[in-house]
Parts: C-alpha cells; sequence; structure tokens
C-alpha cells in the first residue's frame, strides 16, 4: 500500500509540474459511482475518482460501498464541460433472493454495480469570474446494471479543488 501512494505522489508531482492541466479534488455529495465522499484526479480531460457511500439496509445498518469510476470530459478542468463516466461500486445495491417484493423480505444481500453516468460539469469561475476557480458542481443521470438488479441513478456532487497546475 505504501508503495502504490508513493507512486501515485511522484506521479502527482510530476503532472502538477508538467504543461498539462491538472487537478486534485475533494468531493461530497451522493452519487452511486463516485460516492458520498471521495477524491478525484484529473490529467487533462480524463480523471480517475474513489470514493465511499454508506448503503442502507431497510433490516437495519449500512453497508459500506466502496466505488471507482473513470471519466471522460470535453473541457480542461477549470472549464464547464460535459462527461461521461463508467465506474463499479462494491456493494452498490441490495438483493432480497427470498421473495420478490423486498419490502417484506427479511434477507438482502449486497451485491457489486456496474455503473454509467453521463452529466454537465459547472465550474462557478464560468458564472461568475470575481470567484475563486475551486469550486465545481457535477450532476449527471446514469444507469446502474448489478446480477439481479437495474436502474436508473442520479448524481450531485460538490468538487473542491485541492491542487492544481492552474494551467490556463
Amino acid at each position: 500500500m505504501k508503495t502504490i501512494l508513493f507512486i501515485f505522489l511522484i506521479f502527482l508531482g510530476i503532472s502538477l509540474n508538467a504543461q498539462i492541466p491538472t487537478t486534485f479534488n475533494l468531493r461530497g455529495g451522493d452519487s452511486e459511482i463516485k460516492g458520498v465522499a471521495g477524491a478525484e484526479f484529473q490529467l487533462s480531460n480524463y480523471s480517475i475518482a474513489a470514493g465511499w457511500r454508506p448503503v442502507y439496509n431497510p433490516m437495519g445498518g449500512y453497508y459500506n460501498s466502496f466505488s471507482g469510476a473513470l471519466t471522460a470530459y470535453t473541457n480542461q478542468w477549470y472549464n464547464s464541460s460535459w462527461y461521461l463516466s463508467a465506474g463499479a461500486a462494491s456493494k452498490g445495491c441490495l438483493y432480497s433472493p427470498t421473495v420478490h417484493n423486498p419490502i417484506i423480505s427479511d434477507d438482502f444481500i449486497p451485491e457489486p454495480t456496474l455503473i454509467f453516468m453521463g452529466g454537465r460539469r459547472f465550474n462557478f469561475y464560468d458564472l461568475n469570474r470575481e470567484w475563486d476557480n475551486k469550486y465545481i458542481i457535477d450532476a449527471g443521470v446514469g444507469y446502474a446494471v448489478s446480477e439481479h438488479n437495474h436502474y436508473i441513478t442520479f448524481e450531485l456532487i460538490f468538487n473542491f479543488v485541492l491542487l492544481d497546475n492552474n494551467k490556463k
């Protein structure tokens, strides 16, 4: 684990000094694909994101779901843009094998979920040039698929740019 973190920090340092627009965001909101809390590393028009999301069990308690996503944007991080994401969540949804009506079931099993998402990234700097270029909102809609479920999902995420090389 220390080796992976070390390699990531070296890559981040090299990227921030390069001429390629690069950013590291901390994020919060609600997303099946990117979690409730997480982080994103964007290099030019592509990013990798990881997050955590609690999944509520109707019989009581929560499951911890960890997710990751790859995203392609139409513009660099400092401009508003459209995006497409593909990713997975470790325990994205619950499945009830005992009955077809999960409301009266007493047995819920979390299952991995594959998620595709598309949406719009809004940079506050595009709205008002007097605002700092550190605040971004992602809003999107997607489709989630697991072994026993498939459904439409939404996301609304607030991003705070923690590190950037600001190559505009």
